[in-house]
């Protein structure tokens, strides 16, 4: 008997309505509400979300037929499966998805993604179908790798063809039949071997066979994929819980399985619980070979009726969990509804996401413009802007006006900021780490490749006396270790050097997250003393190249010029410097966050050599298996939110194990934006790394993101539309959700009370200001109170100065008149939101929300399209290069 709970679905906040958009474009997944934060539990990284998306318990059974013909339960389990998100999921974004009541993985293999986790015994299968509900079938089942589809035994041990709950077809030993057999993949079973293959039914209703050996496949599927898999053979802890980030792949991704807002899709959840048997096959019939949570390496082989090499089994699939998924609007939604020339805003990538979500809000509407966001270095967005390139810049930090430049104001529309995302796992197949701390002194030690990241030999260690005594890599750091002891192994890969470990992954841009976080950096007594040329207490020593480094910058640059004596006969042909290699910076922080994803580095270790012309070439480290992964990476704190990144805490006080650790939250944001100070009205909000160690509980990497605009010489319908973007921005565009134009994850809403009220309101005036067009920026002056005492003669008011021609960049002037107050309202109308009653002081210690992290990738697009951020001009620097101030 099965017991079905009902799907809970989250409610919440109505989408802003877009009446120019077609359902055929827009299906539900716009009018979802913002999701629950996955919330980490235990070793094997179980889930316990408090407000899921979807949550359905089953009553699992395994059955078999006696010989008096009635069928006997040998197993049985309530399983409950839980979901943190489903509805307007992006491409690439993660699910957490965990269960309770699993039956124990024995036999635990460590690529959960790959064939070998299919081989485990009682893994959890969890796969992404299109279709929802009873559409679902094994056939429009995604799995990258073919041998998931073509299963071929000896008709011996071929469990399938006892299976009680199966088709005569399926039980044969050629399905398809052999007079059926297709004749792109080889021979078809016989009476000696039994051969099974799961055909795939791509979106546009091809049939592909997808046979072993990649014949007949789709061409996302085999080794030449460009993204890794997204299939799992998860694992089920000794305790029945378990739980995994789920990467969604859309159409953009997948083409052949065509997940999008016009086409279902659902994740499949599939706990195996063994093949029931309509006969006593001894090989049916069998239970696991290995002992639950034992390694496989500690085995002697696996018994097939129980592992996940036939998901599709009809014994199987019976038992199948299906999470329906909505998917958000193509990126390009804008181009495809609003033949209008957009207005192109310039500067950080911090907003990409928000950006997403808050494009369609405005061509959906007649009386908005079309907007676009274009990521790029926001020195060089100030430079446009200056020169009349651009109409606007995104920048947390103010420009360098120079003589006779116009006047600037700047207008804060998002709180967030920088994060370190990583993905580990616990030493042994314990699951994935969900918390790690960091500080500035490790952040300087990775970004200035005081890690060599290999052993040196001793002809190295006499050139680089500085590297002589380091540790390899992070991971064999006293101090490293000393604050995650779960670290600590004796397992190879977590004591030996490795290059992934020797740096943080990072930008090769100039980016004010880059200056933000040297500015973190910069305020610690340890850190700058360790780049200064202090001796760490077990002896390691800052890179020489590094030394004395000013902070903080903009730009990390590479200046370790020094050629690592030849590991092999590829080095002496490929000139380039060991620390370029090993540091190996990207173009954009969304590129990292994907890396991060995909557990596959940048660091270029290993080599290609031609084997007719004995060329080489360095090339990237592979991706990085399940059960041995671990990246850092500098990411913004909403990239790490939609693709399910778990991000490190940082420490904000204190020295050793026994400082304060925060992670970004909304409330250690709103602790550390309440410290932001603006020297002058039109000005943004600025954080003072020195003044945030005296607030233990605010998180260091909080930023602010501004429009900055000039206050003269656009022309009215440019100025409008500008001061309408930040009108609508930081009002409707600040109610959190997934929903069109509203705030996504990772960005602490700018509200007309609360930590980010003056926020909002110097918000307002420079949208005022912009609209006007005269060059200036005014306080409101309260008028006096009356008093029976004799008038006072009157005072003159002080000449406005001119336009033009100012040396900053904004302008404060006294006003000639009083304003009049006015209720701050929405576009439409209604009153701006009021912020969320958030206590910055409710723990000495913070932590992130627990998440799970996720799943190189493909890099950030030149352009994503209307309200997306794409990277103008910005080639990866691997050389060594120095930095103008913005002009």
């Amino acid at each position: 008997m099965t017991r079905v709970g009902v799907p809970r679905l989250r409610r919440g906040a109505a989408g802003v309505a877009l009446l120019c958009l077609t359902t055929t474009i827009l299906g539900a997944g716009y009018l979802g509400a913002s999701a629950a934060p996955a919330v980490a539990a235990g070793p094997v990284v179980a889930a316990a979300v408090a407000d899921p998306a979807y949550e359905v318990t089953k009553t699992l059974t395994r059955v078999m037929r006696q010989p008096d013909g009635t069928d006997k339960e040998v197993d049985s389990r309530e399983v409950t499966v839980v979901a943190d998100r489903t509805t307007d999921l992006q491409g690439r974004q993660s699910v957490a998805v965990s269960w309770t009541g699993a039956r124990p993985t024995a036999s635990v293999q460590g690529d959960l993604s790959s064939s070998s986790g299919q081989q485990q015994e009682y893994p959890v299968i969890i796969l992404q179908c299109r279709g929802v509900d009873n559409q679902v079938t094994p056939e429009t089942c995604w799995t990258t790798d073919t041998s998931k589809r073509d299963t071929s035994d000896s008709a011996f041990y071929a469990v399938w063809t006892h299976d009680l709950y199966a088709s005569d077809l399926d039980r044969s030993v050629s399905s398809p039949a052999a007079d059926a057999w297709p004749t792109e993949c080889d021979s078809a079973g016989d009476a000696t071997t039994a051969r099974h293959l799961v055909p795939f039914l791509g979106a546009d209703g091809t049939k592909y066979w997808s046979c072993n050996g990649g014949h007949s496949s789709p061409p996302e599927m085999g080794v030449g994929s460009a993204l890794p898999p997204n299939e799992l053979g998860a694992i089920t802890g000794l305790d029945g819980t378990g739980g995994m980030p789920f990467e969604v792949r859309t159409s953009a991704e997948n083409q052949s399985l065509g997940c999008s807002a016009t086409v279902p899709c659902s994740i499949v959840v599939i706990p195996i619980m063994g093949i029931s048997c309509r006969d006593a096959d001894r090989q049916c019939v069998k239970e696991a070979k290995g002992e639950p949570g034992v390694d496989y390496s500690d085995q002697v082989g696996t018994n097939v009726a129980v592992t996940g090499a036939t998901w599709w089994s009809a014994s199987n699939w019976r038992n199948r969990f299906v999470i329906p998924l909505t998917i958000a609007a193509a990126r390009n939604v804008c181009d495809l509804l609003d033949a209008r020339a957009p207005l192109a805003f310039y500067g950080s990538e911090l907003i990409s996401q928000a950006a997403l979500q808050w494009a369609p809000a405005y061509c959906g509407k007649s009386d908005r413009f079309k907007f676009q966001a274009n990521a790029m270095p926001e020195a060089t967005a100030f430079r446009n802007l200056r020169r009349g390139i651009a109409t606007a810049a995104l920048v947390s930090y103010p420009g360098e006006p120079q003589e006779g430049d116009l006047p600037y104001a700047y207008a804060p529309i998002a709180v967030t900021g920088f994060a370190i995302a990583y993905v580990v796992d616990i030493p042994g197949n314990a699951g994935q780490l969900t918390e790690l701390r960091l500080t500035p002194k490790l952040l300087a030690k990775l970004m200035s490749g005081s890690y060599p990241g290999v052993p040196l030999s001793d002809a190295s260690k006499k050139e680089r006396p500085d590297l002589a005594n380091n540790p390899w890599s992070i991971n064999v750091d006293p101090e490293f270790l000393d604050l995650n002891p779960g670290l600590r192994s004796e397992l190879a890969y977590t004591k030996n050097a490795d290059i992934t470990w020797a740096s943080l992954l990072s930008l090769a841009n100039p980016s004010d997250a880059i200056r933000s976080l040297t500015e973190y950096i910069a305020a610690d007594p340890e850190a700058m003393a360790f780049l200064n040329g202090e001796k760490d207490p077990s002896g390691m020593t800052v890179n020489a190249a590094y030394q004395g480094l000013a902070l903080p910058r903009d730009d990390w640059p590479l200046l370790d010029v020094w050629r690592q004596p030849s590991l092999n006969v590829c080095d002496a042909d490929q000139p380039l410097a060991w620390f370029n290699r090993v540091l190996a910076p990207v173009s954009g922080m969304n590129k990292i966050a994907q890396d991060v994803l995909s557990a596959t580095p940048e660091s270029l270790y290993s080599h290609d050599q031609d084997p007719v012309s004995a060329l080489c070439k360095f090339t990237r480290s592979p991706r990085q298996n399940y059960g041995a992964r671990h990246m850092l990476g500098l990411v913004s704190v909403a990239d790490a939110r939609r693709y399910g990144l778990t991000t490190a805490l940082l420490r904000t006080s204190g020295t050793g194990t026994s400082g304060t650790f925060v992670g970004p939250e909304n409330v250690s944001m709103a602790a550390a934006i309440e410290t932001a100070t603006q020297s002058a009205l039109g000005g943004p909000y600025l954080l003072d790394q020195a003044v945030l160690r005296t607030h233990p509980d605010a998180y260091p990497g909080t930023m602010t993101v501004n429009v900055a605009a000039a206050l003269t010489g656009l022309n009215a319908g440019t100025a409008g539309q500008v001061s309408q973007f930040i009108d609508v921005a930081t009002t409707e565009g600040q109610l959190q959700g997934t929903a069109i134009g509203q705030l996504p994850e990772g960005y602490l809403p700018i509200t007309s009370t609360g930590a980010t009220a003056a926020l909002y309101t110097s918000a307002r005036k420079v949208a005022d200001a912009i609209a006007a067009q005269t060059g200036l920026m005014v306080e409101p002056v309260v008028p006096p109170v009356i008093t029976a005492s004799p008038a006072a003669p009157p005072v003159a008011q002080p000449a406005a100065p001119p336009a033009t021609a100012v040396s900053n960049p904004f302008v404060a002037v006294p006003p000639a008149a009083a304003s009049t107050a006015v209720v701050p309202l929405t576009s439409a109308g209604d009153p701006a939101p009021v912020g969320p009653s958030v206590s910055v002081a409710a723990a000495s210690v913070r932590t992130d929300a627990p998440r799970l992290g996720g799943l190189g990738g493909a890099t950030l697009p030149a352009i994503f399209g209307v309200g997306t951020l794409g990277l103008i001009g910005a080639p990866v620097l691997r050389q060594i290069s120095t930095r103008r101030p913005r002009s």
